[in-house]
């Protein structure tokens, strides 16, 4: 749920977008999860959906590399864009912060890189690029003493 107010409009990147409808400080809670009124399915559960239910949770939502969960958000947060260098960021909590001062009237940006398993499809690609599934399916590095557990 955004946690900021936000209004919808035109946008200059990509067909419609969220702009700020007041000005958001640097580190402000833009959005998070909110249970009772978010929706957050399962591999099961959304493989279960019908195929036209599907394909608008996979333009609108997202699935989330950290927890394997597709999120589809209930409101403006929807319309947020990508940008390579982006207003907002998703922390390690799985909450979106502003990076720097947004004004009021700015569209809200994130790189979708960041959050959603399947961004490369969102950004017009038909498969995950070369460079990317190779960092995807590298070896993790070893375990040095500092990062062993006693």
């Amino acid at each position: 749920m955004l946690r900021v107010k936000t209004f919808i409009s035109p946008s200059a990147i990509n067909g419609m977008g969220a702009f700020a409808a007041e000005p958001i400080k640097k580190g402000s809670l833009v959005w998070s999860f909110e249970r009772n009124f978010d929706q957050r399915y399962t591999e099961d559960e959304f493989m279960a959906l019908p195929e036209d239910v599907k394909t608008y949770l996979s333009h609108y939502g997202y699935k989330y590399p950290r927890d394997g969960f597709y999120y589809m958000p209930a409101d403006n947060d929807r319309f947020v864009n990508h940008a390579e260098i982006a207003n907002t960021f998703d922390a390690p909590d799985g909450n979106v912060y502003a990076g720097r001062d947004i004004d009021a009237g700015e569209e809200l940006t994130l790189n979708y890189r960041e959050f959603d398993v399947y961004w490369y499809l969102k950004l017009g690609m038909p498969e995950l690029p070369a460079a990317a599934t190779i960092a995807k399916t590298r070896k993790p590095a070893r375990k040095t003493l500092h990062s062993q557990t006693a």
